[in-house]
């Protein structure tokens, strides 16, 4: 039986995750920014793959994650 590194199971997760959330995360979106002040800036700490956090960067959000 061979061992899978984090690296390797952390990618696997990853890529089943997506799948699993392969939906239009516009509604989550507006949530975040209409929540955020003018000029404010978002930290996205479960940023994972990027689902929400990428698309917030896409719109000029001042966003870290």
């Amino acid at each position: 039986m061979s061992e899978i590194g984090i690296e390797s199971a952390a990618a696997r997760l990853a890529e089943i995750y997506d799948l699993y959330h392969d939906d239009d995360a516009t509604a989550e979106l507006a949530g975040y920014t209409a929540l955020l002040p003018e000029g404010g800036r978002l930290l996205e700490l479960g940023c994972g793959t990027g689902r929400l956090f990428l698309p917030l960067l896409a719109a000029g959000i001042d966003a870290f994650g």
